[in-house]
């Protein structure tokens, strides 16, 4: 009777632990975001000293185009320089987001997060010039939209 207290026991801490330890990557679907988002936070992140740049705190702005096509349109509008425009094509799987510019033979993967109107997308690996000295340095990218 022991050995069989001992097997459940050891039953339903695997089964907990299983159940614990699994990350929910369920995430929204393609058309809970499908819309247009305006940028509340565009906060770059040096990969090399952790400095940060926020094109939105510091007067600018972005708008990110999500269609129902996957298709993307994000335009990005720094204090006192011309608007960039990136287009391409978007794809998520669960709670990651792919991005691929047009033309482009690399990807961008942000973790997403999504309530109501609020959409988060994080943890892209992009260059960016942070901290302002002219040439681009590596950085993740972090975007809080609202729609």
């Amino acid at each position: 009777m022991k050995k069989v207290g001992l097997f459940l026991l050891a039953v339903v801490m695997v089964v907990g632990l299983t159940a614990c330890g699994g990350e929910d990557t369920t995430g929204p679907s393609s058309t809970d975001i499908t819309g247009t988002w305006r940028a509340t936070k565009a906060e770059f992140v040096s990969s090399a000293t952790g400095a940060t740049v926020d094109l939105v705190a510091s007067g600018g702005s972005a708008t990110l185009v999500l269609g129902s096509d996957h298709s993307f349109l994000l335009t990005a509008s720094p204090v006192g320089r011309p608007a960039e425009v990136t287009t391409g094509a978007w794809k998520l799987e669960g709670d990651v987001m792919t991005v691929t510019p047009a033309g482009m033979s690399f990807s961008l993967q942000f973790d997403v997060a999504f309530s109501g109107d609020r959409l988060s997308l994080t943890g892209a690996h992009v260059e960016y010039d942070v901290n302002g000295d002219g040439r681009d340095e590596e950085a993740v990218l972090n975007l809080e939209l609202v729609r």
